[in-house]
């Protein structure tokens, strides 16, 4: 992983090789007697992105994690994939320089901290952009990308619990007439649930709302049981 022969990646491997090495990162995370235990999302965050980034330089060095990465307009995007080597990458014939993310990601606890926020995973209330699918959807996060991931804190419940869940709200929302901002289907669904241990993966391909946007983007939904 990460040896690959010079810079130039296909677009497909690299993503897989990011996702598995993630996905392979967070139950070692999690267990790490060093991290700090904590549960808010904004130290959780850089406490992951920490441990993505050392990790990195040693099982895939081609690569480095960035926290709160500029967006669209005033938003961050929580940890970022990034070239680790000056001369940048090529990936399926696009070039990234060392200042530009090929791959986000967002951090979401599940469940979220309010019941007043209980759909935080998906959508903001009352007008609010602070989904997790929903920033992705309407192109404040990842506009230039076409694959990105969303990480789940699981602090209660299991993964099938959540995957369930999530899934009911998406009906929910593609049910509801006050979604006039966006919008929302059973296409939006988690596909493939794959659970492993301490950490689970599922997919989905989530249609965009912003015409600056690619058309649709593959969301890759990586979470670890923090319990």
């Amino acid at each position: 992983m990460g040896a690959l022969e010079g810079g130039v990646l296909a677009k497909e491997t690299t993503i897989k090789a990011i996702v598995d090495f993630i996905i392979k990162s967070l139950p070692l995370w999690k267990n790490d007697p060093k991290r700090p235990q904590e549960s808010s999302e904004k130290k959780l965050n850089p406490s992951l992105c920490s441990f993505l980034d050392v990790k990195a330089r040693v099982n895939f060095p081609l690569i480095r994690f960035h926290h709160e990465q500029p967006q669209t307009g005033r938003r961050q995007v929580d940890l970022s994939v990034m070239p680790s080597e000056e001369s940048g990458i090529k990936v399926s014939g696009c070039e990234y320089s060392i200042y530009e993310p090929f791959f986000v990601m967002e951090g979401k606890r599940l469940p979220a901290p309010a019941k007043t926020r209980e759909r935080e995973y998906l959508t903001g209330e009352d007008g609010e952009t602070s989904g997790g699918i929903q920033r992705f959807k309407i192109g404040a996060h990842g506009s230039s990308v076409d694959s990105a991931a969303i990480i789940a804190y699981v602090q209660e419940h299991d993964f099938h619990y959540w995957f369930e869940k999530i899934n009911n709200w998406i009906d929910d929302l593609s049910n509801d007439p006050t979604q006039k901002n966006i919008s929302w289907s059973s296409d939006d669904k988690l596909k493939n649930l794959c659970v492993t241990g301490k950490s689970s993966r599922a997919v989905s391909h989530n249609k965009r709302n912003h015409h600056k946007c690619k058309h649709s983007i593959s969301l890759y939904h990586l979470w670890v049981n923090m319990k």
